[in-house]
């Protein structure tokens, strides 16, 4: 018993390090600018307020329950499989008020515009089509 205390407490020290090890700013870049992630309090999935106070451009929209940011120009979002799957979700409203924001509802997206699911990519980047143009946006989450 007292060896898997001691076990446990390890392992919780070691995540905990882990978790603090890397003090380098870590920032994200969108087509709506840079927003530094680290600036943000890890207080769950980052919020719409958290992201507009670091970039007042940013081009976002929320949907269940989560901010997905214009992935544009991140690397491994330009490399991977970006055909598209089942809509999700229109854009119902415009805003860059973090008050006014609800599901559905986008920085920059115009009204109407349609959100869809990746195809072959089960994680949390959803396609906007634009003018017959895709673009691709990631969900931020702690």
């Amino acid at each position: 018993m007292r060896l898997i205390k001691s076990v446990h407490a390890l392992l919780c020290v070691i995540l905990l390090t882990a978790c603090n090890a890397d003090e380098t700013k870590t920032k994200h870049q969108s087509a709506g600018g840079e927003i530094n992630l680290n600036k943000v309090e890890p207080t769950g999935n980052v919020t719409i307020r958290e992201v507009l106070e670091e970039n007042k451009d940013a081009d976002i929209f929320y949907l269940n329950r989560m901010v997905f940011i214009n992935a544009e120009n991140i690397d491994w979002v330009k490399n991977i499989d970006q055909t598209i799957g089942e809509e999700v979700a229109q854009i119902k409203k415009q805003t860059v008020d973090p008050e006014q924001f609800d599901g559905g509802t986008a920085s920059k997206l115009a009204v109407g515009t349609k959100i869809y699911k990746l195809a072959n990519h089960p994680g949390p980047v959803y396609l906007a089509v634009v003018d017959g143009e895709t673009i691709p946006y990631l969900g931020l989450m702690e």
